[in-house]
């Protein structure tokens, strides 16, 4: 039981980790897409909005696994 436990413990904790690694790429891709020229303003909001949702989403899979 115990050594069920630990592997869940260890999967967990690397999963948090790509979770957290998708995060940090996602913010990335937010902050070129806010330097990106020759694009509207209105598209330019589309994905960053579109970024910022799947951050959020991804923090909330964070935050339900601790909790």
């Amino acid at each position: 039981m115990t050594q069920i436990t630990k592997a869940v413990e260890r999967q967990d904790q690397a999963s948090r980790a790509k979770l957290l690694q998708r995060i940090d790429a996602l913010r990335a891709e937010a902050d070129k897409t806010e330097k990106m020229t020759g694009i509207d303003a209105a598209k330019k909001k589309v994905l960053t909005n579109g970024i910022t949702s799947q951050i959020l989403e991804l923090q909330s899979l964070i935050k339900s696994t601790i909790d």
